[in-house]
């Protein structure tokens, strides 16, 4: 088995690889799937909300007041519940979320001898107030737990990159270093008031407070709040679960052909083997025949002296010529030492042509 370690190797990476896949491919798969049997609701078309929620939603098993739709689609306006946030770089801008983030760019001298482009994130911070989906009642929205969806689309409002110093010095100072900054990039992000987000998460009403809400969904689906439609979303998904089905296949493939590479090889390997171990049998097959002879001979000594002219052993003379080597198909060696010759280096001592088996040989 240590023969096949490099392809075993290689077939236990490519079973991770192709596992990783997989998931990728069944989980992109069963949120397309759920999107797409999601229903779907406007609500700057839709006339009543908590209507609709009422007729089509269960009540909720952690709050008998509430009463919820596990997954849905909600798409309206975004707009703050009180007062909005606004940009510190772009005047009259005024949204419900606010990210700015200082990145240093800069280039690193890896171990092996080579630069690469890194980033270290010098502050973010994130500034945030509740907002509802929707412009008027009654179907106004709450977004609760922004922060926990997988994709949340913001607006970049600014972005400005400062580059470092380029003289000479700082040059040789970056090649001692190994550290070479190219410069600071600043970057605000904003929710921006009325923006049109589709929000994909569990939908829920407390009838007692007549208050909506969309939150992540307690079954286990993703939680979306994006510009695009729902119909971009599960197109985009689409695209990706095909990239990914391609890959899957193209390392499956990988691994068949490694998997059959191995498997002739352990076969080839388990072949050798068996022939020597046939091999092993016949001579010991012959040297026992030979000795049953020898002991119904009254004088194995005079047995021996009489062996026919041109029939010894060219190895050790004492013994008659016992075997034929395939594939050069010489008889020229007795059992005793074709054992030896095939224990240490399988080789015609006539033609040096290497033995494949041994038959034993029948000399008139």
């Amino acid at each position: 088995m240590s023969d096949l370690v490099p392809e075993l190797i290689c077939l236990g990476v490519d079973a991770v690889i192709c596992g990783i896949l997989y998931k990728v491919y069944s989980d992109t798969n069963s949120t397309i799937e759920a999107v797409k049997k999601a229903p779907s609701l406007d609500l700057e078309t839709t006339k009543d909300i908590s209507k609709y929620i009422l007729e089509n939603g269960t009540v909720s098993v952690h709050d008998d007041r509430e009463i919820t739709i596990p997954y849905i689609v909600v798409r309206g306006a975004v707009n703050p519940v009180k007062s909005s946030l606004e940009s510190h770089h772009s005047k009259g801008v005024e949204g419900v979320l606010r990210q700015f983030s200082i990145i240093e760019h800069k280039r690193t001298l890896s171990r092996t001898g080579f630069w690469y482009d890194s980033t270290r994130t010098i502050q973010t911070y994130t500034n945030h107030v509740p907002f509802y989906l929707g412009s008027k009642l009654p179907n106004l929205v709450e977004v609760s737990n922004f922060s926990r969806a997988c994709e949340l689309d913001m607006e970049t409002t600014f972005d400005k990159f400062d580059p470092a110093p380029n003289s000479l010095s700082d040059h040789v100072v970056g090649w001692v270093v190994g550290d070479r900054p190219k410069g600071v990039q600043s970057t605000e992000k904003m929710l921006v008031n009325g923006t049109d987000l589709t929000a994909i998460g569990e939908l829920v009403l407390n009838h007692e407070k007549n208050q909506m809400r969309i939150q992540p969904p307690s079954n286990g689906e993703d939680y979306y709040l994006i510009q695009e439609t729902s119909k971009s979303l599960v197109n985009r998904f689409e695209d990706g679960s095909k990239i990914v089905k391609m890959c899957l296949i193209v390392f499956g493939s990988i691994g068949v052909v490694i998997g059959a590479y191995a498997g002739w090889k352990y076969y080839k390997k388990w072949s050798i083997h068996r022939s020597a171990q046939r091999t092993r049998e016949t001579l010991r097959d012959i040297i026992r025949d030979r000795d049953d002879s020898t002991q119904n001979n009254e004088n194995e000594e005079n047995s021996e002296r009489n062996i026919p002219e041109g029939q010894s052993c060219v190895v050790c003379l004492g013994h008659q010529r016992e075997v034929i080597l395939m594939d050069c198909g010489h008889v020229c060696v007795c059992a005793d030492c074709a054992t030896e010759i095939m224990r240490t280096r399988p080789l015609c001592p006539v033609c040096r042509a290497d033995i494949a088996r041994i038959a034993p040989a029948f000399i008139a």
